[in-house]
């Protein structure tokens, strides 16, 4: 799940400059972008050319992007490491000329995946969404494509503007199903589904989520819509089931989910108690009252959700 949205020292921070990065890296300095770019027009006959034009008015760009996790240091950018912001701005600025920066719903952590991962991009590109989609895929990674675009309202932000998300959490329990390596947890004991389903019921609800945080947050309140704990139908895994919890909220609090799952699992090992969930919820109660953090390789941004007439086609 996200990060929390102040400075956590368990958060990498965000690169604001990187004076003398080395293009054959991942992390391109700006002014080897700026030659990229001008190198690129020229090759286009200086007017454009395959890059799309520009306006002269600048306006928020909204891009729902899927993304494989397995390897990404995470989304949001990072120093020397491959991250889907990193991928996606440079593959706009190839795509247009423009420097820009690439901000997200949900900073999601390495190996974390995404079908639905919201970010705002401002732009002078002038061209019809359905192209700047195309282009853009075409200058992207395999284990990156935006699904779909739209144009921002006034003062749109990805992560503020979010009325609720969506995660979903994949355990394979017993023989290993090796299409779903970094996908899934697995787990080679059976677990107890009854047991985590009633266990979920106590989170549904406006709760003080502290003890399911790996870091300090000044509004550690979250509401939980739903945790649907169930078998279902693994996506590539033909007709084999897995276990899916589903979890809707308005927001999430950082590595919340998959500590949320974490503790699901000792409670469906017997390991837990029902009740311990209810009291991990109660004020006062610190990150070691709830359980494990699961593995990330089982966690999906599924699906970010925000109020009509924000977004436009």
């Amino acid at each position: 799940s996200s990060a929390p949205q102040h400075s956590a020292a368990a958060m990498a921070e965000p690169v604001a400059a990187a004076p003398d990065v080395e293009t054959s890296g991942l992390v391109l300095s700006k002014r080897k972008k700026r030659k990229l770019m001008a190198e690129e027009r020229k090759k286009a006959g200086g007017g454009g050319g395959a890059l799309l034009p520009l306006g002269d008015t600048a306006r928020g760009l909204v891009l729902r992007v899927e993304y494989d996790g397995r390897l990404f240091a995470g989304s949001q950018k990072q120093l020397d490491a491959r991250t889907v912001q990193e991928e996606l701005e440079t593959g706009f600025q190839r795509l247009t000329g423009e420097e820009c920066t690439a901000g997200s719903s949900s900073r999601t952590d390495a190996g974390v995946h995404a079908l639905d991962n919201v970010f705002l991009i401002k732009t002078k590109v002038d061209a019809p969404l359905a192209t700047i989609v195309a282009g853009l895929n075409t200058r992207l990674p395999e284990d990156l494509v935006v699904a779909r675009a739209a144009w921002a309202s006034e003062g749109f932000d990805p992560r503020k503007s979010a009325s609720g998300k969506v995660y979903r959490y994949s355990i394979v329990t017993g023989a290993r199903q090796p299409m779903q390596h970094g996908k899934v947890w697995h787990i080679s004991k059976p677990l107890d589904v009854g047991a985590m389903k009633a266990a979920a019921t106590f989170l549904q609800g406006s709760h003080n989520f502290t003890a399911f945080s790996a870091a300090e947050d000044r509004n550690p309140s979250c509401t939980i819509a739903a945790v649907d704990v169930d078998f279902r139908p693994l996506p590539g895994s033909g007709d084999r089931a897995g276990i899916q919890i589903i979890v809707r909220g308005n927001r999430f609090l950082y590595r919340m989910v998959r500590i949320i799952v974490g503790t699901l699992v000792e409670v469906g090992m017997g390991t837990r108690e029902v009740a311990a969930v209810q009291a991990a919820l109660q004020d006062g109660a610190t990150r070691k009252v709830a359980g494990q953090t699961a593995p990330a390789s089982g966690l999906t941004l599924a699906e970010v959700k925000y109020p009509p007439g924000l977004l436009m086609d």
